[in-house]
């Protein structure tokens, strides 16, 4: 194969092999006229290939010339010619191969890898090859190219000294730093690394490894998170992160200060939280509605996760969640909104709220059927969901309370609507008593107050119980004549109940259940707990 170089010239690759030759052990039953014409074509191929002649033909020579050499020297011949061509032409052979990376290139790749390995050859020629490719080629293959050369680096144990570990972990460093920068794929970069991880066997190395992954994380995790939400993979990311937190929390733990870990923790999900809210700033105000109603609630899942390990973050995220709330109430009621003819039900933000309980009351379902690779996350806080509970419990009172004292009957109005879609909203109350207690009496107490005040005033008709009574039957309204004689905080009733009785008076429909629940109301004298389960 013609080459622009002469291959006899002093210093060249032939020359460089020719006496590298007289010097290596040969099997003594290999012709050396045979092993010579070999190392020939192996050298016409490098050549060709520094000469910008990167022919697939010319990579298949390549690799089996080199096969052939290595077999009958011992290997040592072809990790000397390795280690020549990378000191001498590191940046044009190592470019010629990204380009191949899919073919002969990346078997010959492989090959280098273990024969580093083998001989052990520095650190910093492996590292200046490895980053060489990883910029030079395409995002997929660099990954791929990085992620072989890191696996080699990882399991080389070259030389155990504290100058060479120092080395060796800023070298690591600058390779995980460069997989976790690319953003395409963007799911495969965090699984890499974990299977980087997985590939180590020596402690030793392994602690270095954990300990850069640490400062990589630490100085590259926002950009790196960035990108996988400017591409929405949000809820998929999110999981990929916590699935490699699962995978190496123990190892973390061991080698990395707990408080150090959660840091980490709690900067990405607070990444990602001021990420999907920093949208809703640029958009107009009536969109915000639209955009709550319609986002994924299934995030939160991997947000539950560390709700019950922090409730600072927890916080941040309702404040969010609650602030846009009441910014789109607001805005509802505004002049600005009746202008733009932009006027949605309030109603609205009750199903909002409703969707966000559903989602809560449907966590456990959701976790272990739904969602089976993160079932063993939550084996790991087994108070986790209570914790959460609590949190919600807490922000959904909240929400709840300031909604209802700035709607002005909205709850009055949804109920009252016969569409099946509300009743089907409001019936999973009455599941939610068996899930979760611990906000039930504190809602049902500040509920009873603005329904009561609102469907017992004159202005009122009483067709919410109508409604009631018709989707749920005569059996669930004797329970609630029930939990009302049994109510424990007892107020003055109201004078518009008797108001409000009177007219009931009359009205065969209602009288047999409803005769007995102003009954209590008035000989009780009580201002009774109105039951969320009613619903």
């Amino acid at each position: 194969m013609p080459s622009t170089r002469d291959s006899k010239e002093p210093g060249s690759v032939h020359a460089t092999i020719e006496s590298w030759l007289e010097k290596v052990h040969v099997d003594q039953h290999i012709d050396i006229g045979v092993l010579r014409e070999s190392v020939r074509s192996l050298c016409l191929a490098i050549e060709a290939i520094l000469d910008d002649q990167s022919s697939s033909k010319n990579y298949q020579t390549l690799y089996g010339s080199c096969y052939f050499v290595c077999i009958h020297t011992s290997r040592i011949f072809l990790f000397h010619l390795i280690k020549k061509l990378i000191e001498t032409h590191l940046n044009k052979f190592t470019e010629k191969l990204s380009v191949e990376l899919n073919g002969s290139g990346a078997i010959f790749l492989n090959e280098i890898a273990n024969f580093w390995r083998e001989f052990r050859m520095s650190v910093d020629i492996l590292n200046n090859a490895t980053l060489f490719l990883s910029e030079k080629s395409n995002k997929k293959s660099g990954i791929c190219s990085t992620k072989m050369c890191a696996r080699q680096l990882l399991a080389s144990n070259l030389v155990e000294s504290p100058k060479f570990e120092s080395k060796f972990e800023k070298s690591l460093i600058k390779l995980i730093s460069k997989v976790t920068s690319f953003s395409n794929p963007y799911l495969n970069t965090l699984t890499v690394l974990s299977q980087m991880l997985c590939d180590v066997s020596d402690q030793k190395y392994r602690k270095i490894f954990i300990t850069c992954t640490y400062h990589v994380f630490r100085s590259n995790f926002e950009l790196f998170l960035m990108s996988l939400k400017e591409q929405n993979y949000f809820l998929e990311s999110v999981l990929k992160i916590d699935e490699f937190i699962y995978k190496t929390d123990h190892v973390f733990y061991r080698y990395v200060t707990p408080e150090s870990f959660d840091l980490i923790r709690s900067s990405a999900i607070q990444i990602l939280i001021d990420k999907q809210f920093d949208i809703l700033k640029e958009l107009p105000k009536h969109d915000v509605l639209f955009l709550i109603k319609n986002k994924r609630f299934e995030d939160l899942l991997f947000l539950c996760n560390f709700f019950g390990q922090n409730k600072t973050l927890f916080d941040r995220y309702f404040q969010h969640f609650h602030s846009k709330m009441l910014e789109y109430i607001t805005f509802c009621n505004s002049t600005n909104a009746k202008k733009i003819n932009v006027i949605i039900p309030i109603p609205e933000y009750l199903e909002i709220i409703f969707d966000f309980i559903h989602f809560v009351n449907h966590i456990f379902k959701y976790c272990f059927k739904s969602k089976p690779q993160i079932k063993d996350n939550f084996k790991k806080y087994p108070k986790l969901f209570v914790r959460s509970h609590i949190y919600f419990d807490h922000y959904l009172l909240q929400i709840i309370n300031d909604w209802l004292m700035s709607s002005e009957s909205a709850v009055l109005w949804s109920i009252s609507q016969e569409s099946q879609e509300n009743v089907d909203r409001f019936s999973f109350f009455i599941k939610m008593r068996n899930v979760t207690n611990t906000f039930l009496d504190r809602y049902e107490e500040m509920l009873l107050k603005r329904l009561l005040y609102d469907c017992f005033s004159p202005s009122k008709e009483h067709r919410i119980f109508k409604i009631l009574l018709k989707h749920f039957g005569p059996s669930q309204m004797s329970v609630v004549t029930q939990i009302l004689e049994d109510s424990s905080q007892i107020q003055l009733i109201n004078e518009n109940y008797a108001k409000f009785a009177s007219r009931f008076v009359g009205s065969c429909y209602f009288y047999q259940h409803f005769f007995v629940i102003l009954s209590c109301f008035i000989t009780s004298k009580c201002q009774p707990l109105f039951p969320l389960w009613l619903f």
